[in-house]
């Protein structure tokens, strides 16, 4: 009988062993962000996790080396307005040392897709206005947000000019009494305007009106 033993501990230490390199790839992309490093002046992107490449519509070769000018896209404000590459979020960072927290852009990515972002950026080197150092820059995808947000104001535009081209007063009161809508009739019939609003209808009204409806 042959007995033969080994040592594998050492093996068994190099397999959990994992590489900082691979951990912190693996971190990045199990995130639901998108997730930027830019470095120098221009803004040359040195890191990207999937989230990121997704959003922007480009693979991570396309993405890595590049400038930010490089990568296509339009961006614009909230209000509709261009904005410009200088700036940007991770941009302003870069040449200011302005850390940037939720800010909203939208963005035309390079295959024509409309995104609405949440910005934010972080500083990972001390800021040199002369040397632009290093920037993290994570965004978060609010597209649906943003499109509920509109649906919601154009429901409630529709409700105001409903509610402002009727020929009757009509207002709204919570279960306590306090005013929560008035139309345009209805201030102009009590003397009332938009200050009025959440006073209880008792400090307003007529005892036997207030009796009625309240």
């Amino acid at each position: 009988v042959v007995i033969i033993l080994r040592d594998l501990q050492a093996t068994i230490h190099r397999k959990k062993e994992i590489r900082p390199g691979v951990l912190y790839k693996t971190l990045l992309n199990t995130l639901e962000e998108g997730v930027m490093l830019l470095q120098g002046d221009q803004g040359t992107i040195i890191s990207a996790n999937n989230k990121a490449c997704e959003i922007i519509g480009c693979t991570h070769d396309q993405l890595i080396g590049k400038n930010v000018t490089d990568i296509g896209g339009k961006g614009f404000k909230e209000d509709g307005s261009p904005l410009s590459i200088q700036e940007y979020p991770g941009m302003i960072t870069l040449h200011t040392g302005e850390i940037i927290r939720q800010r909203t852009m939208g963005l035309i990515n390079a295959k024509g897709r409309l995104t609405w972002l949440s910005v934010n950026t972080c500083l990972l080197e001390e800021f040199n206005e002369a040397v632009p150092g290093l920037v993290a820059v994570s965004f978060n995808d609010v597209t649906a947000c943003k499109e509920a947000e509109s649906r919601l104001s154009e429901s409630e535009y529709i409700f105001q000019s409903f509610m402002n081209n009727t020929q009757s007063p009509a207002w709204i009161i919570d279960e306590d009494g306090y005013i929560i809508y008035m139309n345009d009739i209805f201030k102009r019939v009590w003397k009332l305007n938009n200050s009025h609003l959440y006073t209880n209808m008792r400090d307003l009204m007529p005892k036997d009106m207030v009796e009625q409806y309240v």
